[in-house]
């Protein structure tokens, strides 16, 4: 082999020798072979497609990531490449390596993405396999069962996936707080009249009038879309409401939700996103808190907070600011910190509202 006016020689068989040649030339030898090995595939030429066989198996496991990227590159289309080593590439550990045979091999069976779905322990496995030109019900399912977000929005723009009723329903039931997906999902071809006015009871204002403008959807589908979003915009206060349940979910499902976040979102005056913010931290439903913070019961109001893992100088300023109770009747901390009741009695005070 000679490169830049070097030469070296390598021997066919003996491939693990290639571990002694620089990295410049095994890319060099990664590009040449991985080319040769689908049209020796095509002909009758198997004595020499065993070595070169050989030598595509030793670099499948190069320790240069960048020669397994440029085998992975070159034969990530061909029908004709080798069935192993397609299969070790797509599970390489580095994704640049495993991305396109991920995307694009069309010797990648549904048992196969399946299995690597299933055992997929680096990020990006799941966005290569969501763009494949051909994706069958299966395959989508095992992607929208994952919950990743990423994934699922790439699937939704694959207009050649095949998504089954089951997997667009849940979709559909988590999109609310995945605002991400709320756009791919509305072009999908399988949606049916039930789920437009689903989709329409949460897309925004904004998203609709890009619909409109682009005029791609069917005059039906914008109809109804748009007698829902018009009725939603008409009581303001509900596009607030949902816009703050849809942050707080998603942020507490990152893992983010915390004392800190809530007070700050108080000091800016968000006081729907607080009360979707207590009820998620203190893991009661949101009708429980709406209920207590209504009620205007200091006590209540308190013994929610304490659940909520906030402290009592903070569960002063939600009975403030939040259930807009007099200052004159507002439950003080015992000694400027703790909490005036016991934790018995505020166990039976969130009792009577359902948030124990």
């Amino acid at each position: 082999l000679e490169q830049n006016g070097q030469k070296q020689h390598f021997d066919l068989e003996a491939p693990d020798g290639l571990q002694d040649v620089n990295v410049a030339l095994r890319e060099h030898i990664a590009l040449k072979i991985s080319a040769l090995a689908p049209v020796l595939a095509e002909g009758e030429k198997q004595f020499l497609l065993m070595y070169v066989i050989r030598v595509l198996k030793t670099l499948a496991h190069d320790q240069s990531m960048r020669v397994r990227q440029i085998i992975a590159e070159e034969l990530r289309d061909t029908a004709h490449a080798p069935p192993e080593i397609i299969s070790k590439l797509a599970r390489d550990t580095a994704i640049e390596v495993a991305e396109p045979i991920l995307e694009y091999s069309p010797l990648l069976s549904d048992y196969e993405l399946l299995d690597i779905i299933a055992s997929a322990n680096i990020p990006g496995v799941l966005e290569a396999i969501a763009k494949r030109r051909q994706l069958s019900g299966k395959v989508s399912g095992a992607i929208i069962k994952s919950n990743n977000e990423k994934a699922i929005y790439h699937l939704l723009r694959n207009q050649r996936a095949v998504i089954d009723e089951q997997g667009l329903e849940k979709v559909i039931e988590k999109a609310p707080e995945h605002e991400l997906w709320h756009e791919p999902l509305i072009y999908r071809s399988e949606l049916t009249l039930k789920t437009v006015n689903t989709i329409a009871e949460f897309i925004s204002l904004s998203l609709f009038q890009k619909l409109e403008a682009e005029g791609v959807l069917p005059e039906q589908t914008l109809k109804h879309i748009r007698f829902i979003v018009e009725a939603r915009i008409q009581d303001h206060n509900l596009d607030i409401r949902l816009s703050a349940k849809n942050e707080a979910l998603q942020i507490f499902n990152a893992g983010q939700m915390n004392r800190d976040l809530l007070m700050n979102r108080l000091d800016e005056g968000e006081r729907e996103f607080v009360m979707h913010g207590l009820a998620l931290l203190a893991g009661v439903p949101f009708e429980a808190v709406s209920e207590i913070v209504d009620s205007h019961d200091p006590e209540a109001v308190t013994a929610l907070a304490w659940k909520a893992g906030l402290s009592m100088r903070d569960a002063i300023q939600i009975q403030l600011r939040v259930a807009q109770i007099h200052h004159q009747e507002a439950l003080n901390a015992r000694d400027g910190v703790s909490y005036p009741i016991a934790k018995s009695r505020m166990h039976e005070i969130l009792e009577r509202y359902h948030a124990a």
